[in-house]
């Protein structure tokens, strides 16, 4: 037995799966035919790089392009663009005018804030003390809805030169005072414990005399400021409202509405709202009288509108004519008599010439009333002169009360032309100018006797 075997044979079986090695002779002979393979050489680094020339041009195409898509893909053509800009210059307008509009409006606001130009009259009562600094009262203003710009008021008060030191305490404001009068009332020193002041108005007194009482019997306000207020100040009452196209020389607005009564007001209150409760109070009472009157309407407003339409007089007139009654009656009693002659004398001018012939219109213009009126007195030039011109006079010669007014609407049907005082105070009346003439002779013959 072979100790040692032989070593395997180190060829393998060549198998079907596995390509037989072709011979060397045969590789030659099959490749024979074929070209020889091309050498490859390496390029140059410059040889494809584009010269000056050609990028320039390249860039000049490319941009051609690039504005041939703008004006055929994305603008369309010229007419588009032409379109487009039109909107744009729309749209730039629309925006100006909106962003003015804003403006104007801001401009206006401040300014109404500022003067207090059309505010509503509602009272407010504050309370500072002995640091309060006039940003900080802006601050408090604006949140009591005082004022709406905290930061314009404290402007405005250094462009015045109004940062003062303001003076501790509690004060009633109004949203209707403009930035210098709310300035000046918490700089001004009052008192910390307001006080209540009774007012009493009497029947028949004229706006000289309103005014004269509140400031100098009750300190209150100023003249300046309450003339100011029944001249020119916006107040929300309806019969306000229709005292438009006023008569040649009328003296007072809102005389003969400011209503007398009794009135309780706080010593620091402002002419504003002194002036505001005399017409509410007429308003009142307007309201009492008429809401039930036999007159149609909804309302009592309707009702009176309605009454002056029968009488073919405004509301104004109809309290331009009580005040005339208010001063001429001594006695409620003869209101209505009074009345009728007034009354008589509207509707059939032609009996008098047209002239109502009260000397007490005469009365109100003069400075310094005598007791007698003489005869240059009843000759005076002015449009308050009912014995020298026709019809009513300008306005109201004082401030009656409700019972005078309702008789200006409702006189006792009579047919008197005239009347004459007596020393007593009643009044002789006559249908007739002669019947006047005796009665005149009456009055004086009891004059003469007393």
């Amino acid at each position: 037995m072979n100790k040692h075997p032989s070593p395997p044979d180190r060829r393998r079986k060549q198998t079907d799966s596995t390509p037989r090695r072709q011979p060397e002779k045969e590789r030659r002979s099959a490749n024979a035919d074929a070209s020889p393979p091309q050498k490859r050489s390496a390029p140059h680094p410059a040889a494809h790089r584009p010269s000056g020339a050609a990028k320039a041009a390249r860039a000049k195409a490319s941009n051609r392009d690039r504005r041939e898509y703008y004006l055929n893909d994305n603008g369309g053509s010229t007419g588009n663009t032409a379109v487009s800009s039109l909107v744009k210059a729309i749209v730039f307008i629309v925006s100006i005018l909106v962003i003015s509009g804003f403006l104007s409006y801001f401009v206006i606001s401040i300014g109404n804030d500022v003067f207090a130009l059309v505010k509503q009259d509602n009272q407010t009562e504050i309370s500072i003390d002995d640091h309060t600094t006039i940003e900080q009262l802006g601050v408090i203003l604006e949140d009591y809805g005082v004022i709406e710009y905290a930061e314009i008021f404290n402007l405005y008060a250094m462009l015045r030169g109004r940062n003062s030191e303001l003076v501790a305490g509690t004060y009633t404001v109004s949203s209707s005072m403009n930035y210098d009068q709310l300035i000046a009332t918490f700089a001004r020193k009052v008192t910390t414990t307001r006080t209540t002041v009774v007012v009493v108005i009497p029947e028949g007194y004229t706006v000289d005399q309103i005014i004269h009482t509140l400031v100098h019997k009750y300190g209150l306000s100023s003249e300046e400021e309450l003339i100011d207020a029944i001249q020119n100040y916006d107040f929300d009452y309806w019969f306000v409202d229709e005292l438009v196209n006023l008569r040649y020389g009328r003296k007072y607005r809102l005389e003969g509405y400011l209503y007398p009564d009794t009135y309780y007001y706080y010593s620091d209150a402002s002419a504003v709202t002194i002036i505001n409760k005399m017409l509410a109070n007429f308003d009142t009472k307007m309201k009492q009288v008429f809401r039930n009157c036999a007159a149609e309407g909804n309302d009592y407003r309707e009702k009176i509108a309605n009454l002056c339409r029968e009488r073919n007089l405004s509301f104004d007139d109809i309290i331009i004519l009580a005040s005339m009654i208010q001063k001429e009656a001594i006695y409620d009693i003869e209101y209505s008599t009074i009345s009728s002659v007034f009354n008589n004398r509207i509707k059939n001018p032609s009996v008098t010439n047209g002239l109502l012939g009260s000397d007490a219109t005469i009365y109100y213009v003069l400075e310094d009333p005598p007791k007698e009126l003489t005869t240059e007195h009843l000759n005076i030039d002015s449009p308050y002169n009912t014995r020298r011109y026709p019809g009513l006079p300008p306005g109201s010669i004082s401030n009656p009360t409700y019972l005078a007014i309702n008789y200006a609407f409702y006189p006792e049907p009579t047919n008197y032309y005239y009347f004459v005082a007596k020393k007593s105070g009643y009044s002789l009346f006559a249908s007739t100018y002669q019947q006047h003439l005796k009665n005149c002779e009456i009055a004086a013959k009891e004059e003469e006797e007393d």
